[in-house]
C-alpha cells in the first residue's frame, strides 16, 4: 500500500493555504517518524477551532485521529 499525498486527503482542499503548508509538513514528518505508517493512512483532515484547545488541525487515520498543533507537535 502506497502512501497518500498531503492533496489526495478529504479535506485538504478547504484548507487555509497557512494550514495546507503545516499539514504537508506533518504528514512528511508523521511518515518519516511513524513505525509502519503505511498501517496508518490519513482519510480526512480538517481545522478546528476549539476555546480549550485553541486552534488544530483533526487528522482522522484509518486507525485514530490526532490534533495537530504545528508539523512537529501533535497528540
Amino acid at each position: 500500500m502506497s502512501l497518500k499525498r498531503a492533496e489526495e486527503v478529504k479535506g485538504y482542499d478547504k484548507l487555509s493555504d497557512t494550514s495546507k503548508a503545516i499539514f504537508k509538513k506533518f504528514l512528511g514528518n508523521f511518515y518519516k517518524r511513524w513505525e509502519y505508517p503505511e498501517k496508518h493512512i490519513p482519510e480526512k483532515v480538517k481545522l478546528v477551532k476549539d476555546k480549550a484547545d485553541g486552534e488544530y488541525l483533526r487528522v482522522d487515520f484509518t486507525t485514530m485521529w490526532l490534533h495537530v498543533k504545528n508539523s512537529t507537535t501533535w497528540y
